[in-house]
């Protein structure tokens, strides 16, 4: 037994020896830099699953006898390693170690590769200049190998660097470069987003019509190939042309054809974001309602896919609705939720505009003291990060702030500040003008270039054949000079020809025009007579009645009938068959009122009417509102004894809109007898028939106060 327990305590001390021994040699292997191949390397940042691929591959490494073989594994840490910076440090290795090996190691193909991810990991780290460095020297093997694809991606690279650093012409270059090469293979879906790309560089250049172009040149080559995606941009873009021309309708029409297509996709990013921007052109057009709609739609699908820093600028958006519209506490809650999501978010820019706009909100309460507190922090966080605009505007703010608190100093201070900035911002923008103006300018400049190497190539093929055609001059000469007589005559004829045809239409549409307008008078002359005929009915139906309260409801129907018979005997009696002088119109309704009510009254009518002419779907409603306002007057407005005056005026206030005042100088409508009868009832008909609105005045006597639409077809 106690042998047992010697042998046991000795296998023991053996396996603690041998893990002890292990332990130390991997901690020296892992303490010498020469085993990981490269400097700084400090393994508490990387995972552990980092490290073992690490450990296991630079094993291999020192183990390997191949240079290939060590390439390969030390790329195998390059594109497997989680750990962004171990990454480039490794891929940095393998540039160094072919710079240093060029004539042993000749893999081209590997050595691009590499040179594209150091450029690559440079962009990353915003250092474009080295990226671009490493981009082109990727580009010279790419070019000796003849790939396409591969020389297409490069330059696709270089060109975004250039866009992201402002030099729009020379980002212009690369892509027109893999536009002649892509239209080379006919590849269209490359070559529409190429179309596309160019097209979105002429809009930063304020070249709209040439965006236009290319726009819809990509979107041919796009609808070729389904390219639903691609599509949906392309429209996106076209509307946002339109929409900084000052098209809304025509830019709203483009984005609803993008949001069909990325509703039928489900795309949920894309569909918010279409959603918010047209929100923002109906926000532009003060259509606040349909402005919150599609708010609220790219709000919900903003949240579901978890888009924090959207969903903080739509609430933003929102919040800046219901500021226009005086909603000043709900404006108040979306902008403090938006503050919150993007201060969660470490969106400073964002915050410092959420910030200023509740600042601007609390001023409009007049609490002074949270406006002062948003505006102050809007002010720090636009200076922190250099927003011009930002500053200008937090200072104005914070200006009328210290205004209204009497703190002059510090107003004058805002003041300064807010002229120092704005001076500043006008000075960026006439830089920035006189740079577009350059790059526009320089643009122009290559395609004139480009069509003037064009025209001399033209030129020299030209010249070629000419020598050519030389030998066979006299019989071209001839064949001309036939074939000319030959066109003029068919030309003269032709003339000839569509000017007897176009003769002939101009008559027979004439005699249409003369058979129309008969027509057309004949049948308001019939209608007349047939209201005449209805007329004479009503009154022979009374004749068999002896309630005379019912007698009087015929009769006041009656000149219901006669006033529209009038308006038509007048239609067919006028020239101008569409429209009718309205102050000719009224007086004549008015006329005809008072000789029939006003027996033993003294009446005296104030009529001032504007020249306006409106046709017969306006003419009938208005009628009979002058119609049942005075019939009403005359009725009961006036005692025996009263000064009895009618007054009507009517003014245009725009193209289709009318304002009418109607009434009496008489008792008021609180002594009229049945305000609430037929006579009311149809006023307010005809009033809505004419998409209006009625008010009743009660100063002196009764007024209507009527503004309505002209409802005449155009």
């Amino acid at each position: 037994m106690q042998k047992n327990k010697l042998y046991s305590s000795f296998f023991i001390f053996i396996y603690i020896q041998v893990f002890f021994s292990c332990t130390t040699i991997s901690a020296q292997n892992f303490a010498d830099k020469n085993y990981y191949l490269v400097d700084s390397l400090e393994l508490e940042s990387i995972s552990s699953k980092d490290q073992l691929l690490i450990k296991n591959s630079l094993e291999q490494f020192h183990n390997a006898e191949n240079d290939s073989i060590k390439i390969d594994l030390v790329y195998n840490l390059v594109t497997k390693l989680k750990n962004k910076i171990v990454q480039e440090k490794y891929n940095f290795w393998i540039l160094d170690y072919i710079k240093n090996n060029r004539e042993a190691y000749q893999n081209k193909t590997l050595e691009e590769i590499v040179l594209k991810n150091q450029g690559k990991f440079n962009n990353v780290k915003g250092d474009y200049d080295q990226a671009i460095v490493y981009y082109l020297k990727s580009l010279e093997l790419r070019k000796k190998s003849n790939d396409i694809d591969k020389i297409v991606a490069i330059k696709d690279m270089i060109a975004g660097i250039y866009k992201k650093k402002g030099h729009f012409l020379k980002a212009l270059e690369y892509y027109n470069e893999n536009l002649t090469l892509r239209k080379k293979t006919d590849n269209k879906k490359e070559v529409g987003r190429l179309l596309n790309t160019i097209g979105f560089l002429h809009l930063n250049f304020g070249m709209h019509t040439k965006a236009l172009e290319y726009f819809h040149e990509s979107l041919k080559y796009r609808d070729e190939v389904d390219d639903k995606i691609g599509a949906s941009y392309c429209f996106n873009n076209i509307a946002s042309v339109y929409k900084q021309q000052g098209k809304p309708n025509v830019a709203l029409e483009y984005y609803f054809k993008s949001l069909k297509i990325r509703e039928g996709l489900r795309n949920k990013k894309a569909i918010s974001i279409t959603l918010n921007n047209i929100g923002v052109v109906y926000k532009n057009q003060k259509e606040f309602d349909k402005a919150l709609e599609y708010y609220q739609s790219s709000l919900v699908l903003k949240e579901e896919i978890k888009d924090r820093s959207g969903v903080s600028h739509v609430l933003n958006n929102i919040g800046t609705i219901y500021n226009e519209q005086g909603k000043l506490d709900m404006a108040l809650v979306k902008y403090r939720e938006s503050l919150e999501m993007t201060t969660a978010a470490h969106d400073e820019k964002w915050m410092a505009i959420t910030l200023f706009n509740m600042g601007s909100v609390h001023l409009k309460q007049g609490n002074s003291i949270k406006a002062l507190s948003c505006a102050s922090r809007s002010l720090t966080l636009s200076k922190k990060i250099g927003q011009p605009e930002l500053i200008r505007d937090a200072a104005d703010v914070l200006k009328s702030i210290f205004s209204y608190q009497h703190n002059w100093k510090s107003a004058f201070e805002m003041q300064e500040l807010y002229v120092t900035m704005r001076d500043s911002i006008r000075n960026k923008k006439t830089e920035a003008d006189a740079t577009e103006q350059r790059v526009t300018y320089e643009v122009q400049k290559k395609e004139q270039e480009i069509k003037l190497l064009s025209v001399q190539n033209d030129v020299l093929l030209r010249e070629k054949e000419v020598q050519q055609l030389k030998l066979n001059k006299n019989k071209i000469v001839n064949a001309m000079f036939l074939v000319g007589g030959i066109v003029a005559f068919l030309l003269a004829l032709f003339f000839y020809m569509v000017s007897m045809k176009r003769k002939s239409v101009n008559q027979l549409l004439q005699k249409q025009d003369e058979e129309k307008a008969i027509l057309l008078k004949e049948i308001h002359h019939r209608v007349k007579n047939n209201l005449q005929v209805v007329n004479s009915l009503l009154r022979l139906q009374s004749k068999e009645i002896d309630d005379e309260e019912i007698v009087a409801k015929f009769k006041e129907t009656q000149k219901r009938v006669i006033t529209i018979a009038a308006l038509h005997e007048k239609m067919y009696r006028s020239e101008n068959l569409r429209h009718v002088n309205l102050k000719e119109h009224v007086e004549s309704i008015v006329e005809d009122l008072i000789t029939t009510y006003a027996i033993d009254k003294q009446i005296t009518t104030q009529i001032n009417i504007e020249d306006i002419k409106v046709g017969l779907r306006t003419l009938v409603p208005l009628g009979l509102i002058i119609n049942e306002v005075i019939v009403y007057s005359l009725k009961y407005a006036f005692n025996d004894n009263d000064e009895a005056v009618i007054n009507l005026q009517i003014k245009q206030l725009n193209d289709t809109t009318f304002e009418m005042l109607i009434g009496d100088n008489g008792v008021g409508i609180s002594s009229h007898k049945k305000t609430s009868g037929l006579g009311s009832k149809l006023i307010n008909i005809f009033t809505k028939q004419l998409n209006g609105s009625l008010e009743v005045l009660e100063d002196s006597g009764t007024t209507y106060k009527i503004v309505f639409e002209k409802i005449d077809p155009q």
